[in-house]
């Protein structure tokens, strides 16, 4: 499936989306989104939280790692 957002073509089953709301997750694999992640911790002041149906992050260098040694 594919969605046109203003001039670019959104192809739903190549599409990662990461999001912290599993409501929003469940939405985007109806949808047909291909690739979805949760965030494990998405409120630093409370504990990691379990999710059973997506795979989840505990920081976005999991996925976009950083090759600066300083940061």
């Amino acid at each position: 499936m594919a969605c046109v957002t203003g001039e670019r073509a959104l192809l739903a089953s190549r599409t990662l989306l990461i999001d912290d709301s599993l409501p929003v997750l469940n939405s985007a694999a109806r949808y047909g989104v291909g690739y979805l992640l949760s965030i494990a911790q998405p409120d630093s002041q409370l504990p990691a939280r379990s999710v059973d149906r997506f795979n989840a992050i505990h920081d976005f260098e999991e996925v976009m790692p950083t090759n600066d040694p300083t940061l």
